[in-house]
């Protein structure tokens, strides 16, 4: 935020941290040679550290090591909340470009929730779906990008758990005949759109509105796993489906790709 300022003994607290991630253990001289800062400064930081079960010194060679009480402060976090981590700014940047907003989706069961979106920043005045907010694989942009690309085995064990589902959006999955052409088609074109009946709804809540969105997905695949999809959503009433994707199918694969390869490489 404008004219806010960065503390500086917190951001000093996190160098010792990382250097000592990177360095596993560390002595107090090698810690100053890594993060260049002066040794009575690194002693109260690493005093602080040690105080709250962040930091402990080896008895047996008098070592720094970053302690196990920092797992316990992420171990409410998983992949996805990884991947949200690495997609926001990239779904920030797409929605620079194309003004209309984004959602990173991932599977959550018996349905897709949302994990990250830029809803909040796009200028258009559209639904603002919030993160936690899911929606069902038949009938969503996002859910057969998913069934479509996913592997055979994660597909087919997501279509025999729904199969008896008494959700009204479930009902296709009922009749895979009737689904498996539209998945098709879907992994031949590369995206996914939704149903020109669903009109949206919070699959959770069994709630139905209509949001007047249309919306484009892409899966995000690492190797044959599939850890989430990505759209663009619009109003429907602004732009047909194809002229949407002519358009913009190019920024959202590229952004998908980003995420890919940033995923990757962390």
């Amino acid at each position: 935020m404008a004219g806010l300022q960065p503390i500086r003994a917190i951001e000093r607290g996190i160098s010792v941290m990382r250097a000592l991630e990177e360095l596993g253990t560390a002595s107090l001289h090698q810690l100053h040679e890594s993060t260049g800062l002066h040794r009575t400064t690194l002693l109260r930081i690493l005093l602080t550290l040690e105080q709250q079960e962040l930091v402990r010194r080896g008895l047996g060679d008098g070592l720094y090591r970053n302690t196990f009480g920092l797992r316990r402060m992420t171990g409410t976090l998983d992949e996805f909340d990884r991947l949200a981590e690495i997609a926001g700014p990239v779904l920030g940047r797409l929605c620079e470009t194309v003004k209309w907003p984004s959602d990173l989706m991932v599977r959550n069961g018996d349905s897709m929730q949302i994990k990250e979106t830029s809803r909040r920043q796009t200028p258009f005045l559209v639904n603002r779906d919030e993160i936690g907010h899911r929606v069902a694989f038949a009938v969503t942009a996002v859910g057969r990008a998913y069934l479509a690309f996913c592997p055979e085995a994660e597909h087919d064990e997501i279509i025999a758990g729904l199969r008896n589902s008494s959700h009204p959006a479930d009902q296709i999955m009922r009749t895979p005949k009737k689904l498996e052409p539209i998945l098709e088609e879907v992994r031949a074109n590369g995206y996914a759109t939704r149903d020109e009946f669903y009109l949206g709804g919070n699959y959770g809540e069994n709630t139905f509105f209509d949001d007047g969105l249309s919306a484009i997905s892409v899966p995000i695949r690492v190797g044959e796993q599939v850890l989430g999809c990505v759209n663009l959503v619009w109003m429907r009433q602004a732009v047909p489906v194809e002229d949407f994707v002519a358009n913009h199918l190019a920024d959202l694969q590229a952004a998908a790709d980003e995420i890919v390869a940033a995923y990757s490489g962390s």
